[in-house]
């Protein structure tokens, strides 16, 4: 998913700490060198952590002096802008992603972190080079996932067409791919296409638990079909498993 949820900013924090354990660029390095990009790796390896457990001081601390001892290590500009992005300095956010991907531009996990930055702060169009560019990484192990973030972008600046162009894509690379099920159910809805919406979600309950998006999806879906007892069939599961929600609200008093 595109919104930074707890265990997707630790995925984000992983990924761009991925590029420290695989170590720094290649040539041969004096001892002095290999100290000072050994400093830089510790410190962002200790940023990540201090980051994953919301101690956001002592991670800039750490984050600052990885940059100190190797400014061009791209692993501490990526780990710093995810920092940035959770304490609202949106331009050192940015600046930092931007940095990143220009020191290691094969880094797809960069790629797709800075897609996501930019789709956040509503720079819609721009957002989809760097999904692409990940996609496209043939040593990036989700591609669906930046394919559907793609997608979602782009459902934003109401570009519903290529959108729905890249959901398809992220099936092709990973056909029982929950996000982009689930996200191309959402679109066909909103086309008016409520059986396709009605297949695309059921694929997606067949292998995903159900969740209050999905159970308002599941019941909207329904009621458009004028299928009213499927409709309250969901309208119940969401009412007794997830009564205080925001869903449960939008739901239709019986």
């Amino acid at each position: 998913m595109i919104q930074p949820q707890q265990w997707v900013l630790s995925a984000m924090i992983a990924a761009a700490l991925l590029v420290s354990a695989c170590g720094g660029g290649g040539g041969v390095r004096t001892s002095s060198e290999e100290k000072t990009n050994r400093a830089a790796e510790v410190n962002t390896q200790l940023g990540g952590a201090y980051l994953q457990r919301g101690q956001y001081e002592q991670s800039l601390e750490k984050l600052q002096k990885a940059i100190s001892y190797d400014p061009n290590y791209a692993a501490a500009h990526s780990t710093i802008a995810i920092l940035y992005e959770q304490i609202g300095e949106v331009s050192k956010a940015e600046t930092h992603h931007r940095r990143a991907v220009r020191l290691d531009p094969k880094d797809a996990n960069a790629q797709n972190n800075l897609g996501a930055f930019l789709c956040k702060i509503g720079k819609y169009r721009e957002s989809e080079e760097y999904f692409v560019n990940a996609a496209n990484n043939a040593f990036y192990h989700t591609p669906e996932q930046a394919l559907t973030n793609a997608g979602k972008c782009l459902l934003r600046a109401d570009e519903n067409d290529k959108a729905e162009i890249y959901f398809r894509q992220a099936l092709t690379a990973k056909p029982n791919f929950p996000d982009a099920l689930f996200s191309l159910a959402q679109l066909n809805l909103h086309k008016g296409e409520s059986l396709r919406a009605r297949a695309f979600l059921q694929r997606f309950e067949s292998i995903a638990p159900a969740s209050p998006d999905s159970l308002l999806l599941g019941y909207r879906i329904e009621r458009a079909m004028g299928a009213d007892s499927d409709a309250e069939s969901y309208a119940q599961k969401l009412r007794a498993q997830y009564p205080n929600t925001p869903q449960a609200s939008q739901l239709q008093t019986p």
